[in-house]
């Protein structure tokens, strides 16, 4: 009986210590357990607390996104805008080239006719000229001319005073020869 206390004994002292052995590993498993929860836990609370900080951010997102929507077709305005001002200006460029050359065109126009009018009004300077030394000519001519029909009209005048004189003086002779005539008719008779 001793033997089989003894046995049962130890039996149970092996039972004891293999069910201390079972309850530390429980409890270090416990403890490992409550330790993960808690980790756990931990990292559901921080995933929560993420979550939260995620949704913040897009709602903050939204709202940037919303803005930047807002900001890009204000964009989209002010660069249809630009673009529209630019044509414009384009346009505007165009028609002041246009009108550039057109006026270079109207400027070289104007300065052939200004040459123009210089060489006629150098060839109508030249054509005065050449008229008032042909009427200073014309002038000095009719003076000249004025002058033989004043020495003219003086000999005429002596002309005919020497014409008056010498018919006169035929007269005279015709007279005498008459009278020459008349004797010598006498004469022969």
């Amino acid at each position: 009986e001793l033997e089989t206390a003894r046995r049962a004994e130890t039996s149970h002292a092996a039972e004891a210590t293999r069910l201390q052995d079972e309850i530390r590993d429980l409890r270090e498993s416990a403890q490992a357990f409550e330790a993960e929860v808690s980790q756990e836990e931990a990292a559901s609370d921080r995933l929560v607390a993420m979550r939260e900080e995620d949704q913040e951010l897009q709602a903050r997102l939204r709202q940037e996104v919303a803005s930047s929507v807002e900001a890009v077709r204000s964009l989209e305005g002010e660069t249809a805008q630009t673009e529209s001002a630019l044509m414009d200006v384009r346009a505007e460029l165009e028609t002041a080239r246009r009108a550039e050359t057109s006026h270079a065109a109207e400027a070289t126009r104007l300065q052939d006719e200004i040459r123009d009018l210089r060489e006629s009004a150098q060839a109508f300077e030249a054509e005065v000229s050449q008229e008032e030394a042909a009427s200073d000519r014309l002038v000095a001519m009719r003076e000249e001319d004025q002058e033989l029909q004043a020495r003219l009209r003086q000999e005429v005048a002596s002309s005919v005073e020497a014409v008056r004189s010498l018919e006169g003086e035929t007269a005279q002779t015709e007279s005498a020869l008459m009278d020459v005539r008349a004797e010598l008719e006498t004469a022969r008779r």
